[in-house]
């Protein structure tokens, strides 16, 4: 038979709902109460803790999704314009040719 005295030997430490959870019941045997009540709050803490998480993650889930979907966007709309990547001269001549020829070879850039 699991007792209240087992639990508190177990390490958890790093553990923030075990470590309170532990505590409580820790505290409750030193007063010589019962643990039952303190242990049931943090497992209600804990249990809400795990919910608040879960949805964090699906949050976070959800914006790198948004956040996916435009960076493919970009990249569509940038593919779609003509530019390459990786051309350093029309990524710093837009007036230049597809084969990175100039425009204006005289390099005067006011005509």
């Amino acid at each position: 038979m699991l007792k209240f005295e087992h639990i508190t030997g177990l390490n958890v430490e790093g553990v923030a709902p075990a470590e309170d959870l532990i505590d409580s019941i820790r505290e409750a045997l030193a007063e010589g109460g019962d643990p039952a009540p303190g242990l049931a709050l943090a497992l209600v803490k804990a249990i809400a803790e795990l919910e608040t998480a879960k949805k964090s993650i699906a949050d976070l889930e959800e914006r790198m999704e948004s956040t996916q979907l435009y960076v493919i966007g970009l990249e569509t709309r940038l593919v779609e314009s003509g530019l390459r990547f990786g051309d350093p001269a029309a990524s710093i001549n837009p007036s230049a040719t597809p084969d990175g020829e100039s425009l204006n070879p005289g390099g005067d850039l006011s005509k």
